[in-house]
């Protein structure tokens, strides 16, 4: 999994000012490693490359190689969903996000030629919780929240969670429940009730599909509470 040696060269990471934030394009060869520490790189996302497996990955494995084989970073993925990331193609000037593109919604016009990540975005909050058998292991289940405000109303929201879908991460529907209006706690309660009932978990070794459900509406919970206290 070593990245290739002709992508040293584009390893780098290019700014460009839209919407008042930071627009950041990263080549698909760039390493986990240089998107980590990048100062412009989201503090969202680099916690999330801070995590145990993943930071044994970040030498390693470019971000193309996550994209292809999601197994391999879930939380990494699942934060690029929650951020609204998008990718662009060789062969097309379409772009189109990350989560759609992974969800095969959609035609894709062949290889992915960079992605596109906003950063320093006015108004934007987020949350991340886990739970795992160890401190270090992988999460048995993840909850990433990202939540934008205008005056206090909820104008987008995304939610991704990991080891409750039949794919590595996916997008919960559950959380539109919060567009238009502010938060409170008892809002939060009602997405991570819903929550629940969205996702799919499998029985493993692990644990049973209730008590992923249970900690699936539970790490909602208190993903969403970080947005709404903004302490990020």
């Amino acid at each position: 999994m070593k990245t290739p040696e002709n992508n040293i060269v584009q390893d780098n990471l290019f700014p460009a000012n839209e919407n008042s934030g930071t627009k950041l394009h990263l080549d698909p060869g760039t390493s986990l490693k240089t998107v980590y520490e990048n100062p412009d790189c989201p503090a969202f996302l680099r916690n999330i490359l801070s995590f145990s497996r993943t930071w044994l990955l970040r030498d390693e494995v470019s971000i193309e190689e996550t994209i292809l084989a999601p197994d391999l970073a879930p939380q990494w993925i699942a934060a690029l969903m929650a951020w609204g990331a998008q990718v662009d193609f060789y062969e097309d000037d379409q772009i189109t996000d990350l989560a759609n593109y992974l969800n095969r919604a959609g035609s894709h016009p062949g290889k992915i030629a960079g992605l596109h990540i906003l950063s320093n975005f006015p108004g934007r909050t987020w949350g991340e919780a886990h739970m795992g058998r160890t401190s270090t292991g992988s999460p048995i289940v993840a909850a990433m929240a990202v939540i934008d405000f205008s005056d206090e109303i909820v104008i987008q929201a995304r939610l991704a969670l990991t080891g409750v879908w039949r794919e590595s991460a996916r997008l919960a529907e559950s959380v539109d429940y919060l567009l238009g209006s502010s938060m409170n706690r008892q809002r939060i309660l009602t997405v991570a009730s819903l929550v629940r009932y969205e996702i799919t978990p499998p029985d493993d070794f692990l644990c049973s599909s209730g008590y992923r459900r249970e900690i699936a509406g539970e790490m909602t919970r208190r993903a969403l509470e970080m947005c709404m206290e903004g302490n990020n």
